[in-house]
């Protein structure tokens, strides 16, 4: 595996972590008993585990986000919320986040420090699920 993909899906863990603090996500079937959970690897999918096995990335109809609480993709989530902007960088590894100051923006976490509001070129958006600023976002409206 290279560096590039650990470092993918070290981001990917963190936020689910931060997004998904009382329903951790699933990145391991090992011990759990067989049913659906909350993937590692964003809102908009989720995770079924069989026999100690993992199937992940299972999408849920467009538009909807997985609800661990219920065990089903709703309209909205109580466990993995649509709008997964970083105010802090504790816990996080460093890249770039979702701001909360505006769509048009994005945070950078190095090492534990934050600097906000990196601007996005003017026609563009932050999308998290891309990670980069996109012409629209899933994921800040």
């Amino acid at each position: 595996m290279g560096s590039k993909h650990v470092f993918v899906v070290a981001v990917i863990y963190s936020l689910c972590a931060v997004a998904v603090a009382s329903n951790p996500c699933v990145s391991t079937c090992a011990g759990r008993p067989t049913g659906d959970y909350q993937s590692r690897n964003g809102c908009n999918v989720y995770a079924t585990c069989v026999n100690g096995y993992i199937c992940d990335n299972r999408p849920c109809v467009a538009g909807t986000v997985w609800d661990d609480t219920l065990k089903r993709c709703e309209m909205t989530s109580t466990t993995c919320p649509p709008n997964p902007c970083v105010t802090s960088c504790n816990g996080l590894v460093s890249g770039d986040y979702q701001s909360c100051n505006g769509c048009n923006v994005y945070v950078t976490c190095n090492a534990g420090h934050l600097i906000d509001n990196r601007p996005c070129p003017s026609t563009l958006v932050w999308d998290d699920s891309l990670r980069a600023c996109a012409r629209t976002s899933s994921t800040c409206s």
